[in-house]
């Protein structure tokens, strides 16, 4: 592991190997490193490499799920991942198969959303609109803040928060802002 460390030229390698697609634990293997320390070593020392090539996969994903959902024909591989060809030199092709089509580009696409959230995770944003209506439960309510107490729902502007409903109180709209 130590000579690891020192080798200058080892980060740039481990990051253009997992660019193509090769995994923490096949390159400790070859490294005749333990995957645990070689990984631990790796993701703390170079997190900005190894953070990287996941994007760099993670593009390469994005583009395989929308080859994928086109139907796109793709060459058949070995086991081992080496393509095949027929008898008289030309690629052999996968037949066309919408399910499994689907299958790869959504296991895709979601691979590709936890590497790379930033650009293919999904998002969620909330908006509202309108009056929102909130009961307030104040225990002891400070010096000039209450104006009027009630038994009625009070409806505030929607940066309100409510803890605990009990009893309604009506406050200020300037007050309402600083809340």
């Amino acid at each position: 592991m130590e000579a690891l460390k020192a080798d200058e030229s080892a980060p740039l390698e481990i990051f253009s190997r997992l660019c193509e697609g090769e995994t923490l634990k096949t390159l400790a293997t070859q490294w005749h490193v333990a995957k645990g320390k070689f990984a631990e070593w790796f993701m703390t020392q170079h997190a900005d490499l190894y953070d990287a090539a996941h994007k760099v996969r993670a593009a390469e994903l994005a583009i395989e799920a929308y080859e994928a959902a086109q139907g796109a024909p793709r060459q058949a591989v070995d086991a081992k991942g080496k393509p095949l060809f027929d008898d008289a030199g030309k690629p052999v092709l996968e037949v066309l198969d919408v399910a499994r089509d689907k299958l790869r580009a959504d296991v895709a696409l979601k691979i590709a959303g936890k590497w790379d959230r930033a650009r293919y995770g999904e998002s969620v944003q909330i908006r509202h609109s309108g009056e929102t209506v909130v009961r307030l439960t104040f225990g002891a309510a400070p010096a000039g803040r209450v104006i009027e107490q009630s038994e009625q729902v009070v409806v505030l502007p929607s940066k309100a928060v409510v803890l605990q409903p009990e009893r309604v109180v009506r406050v200020s709209a300037e007050v309402a802002e600083d809340i």
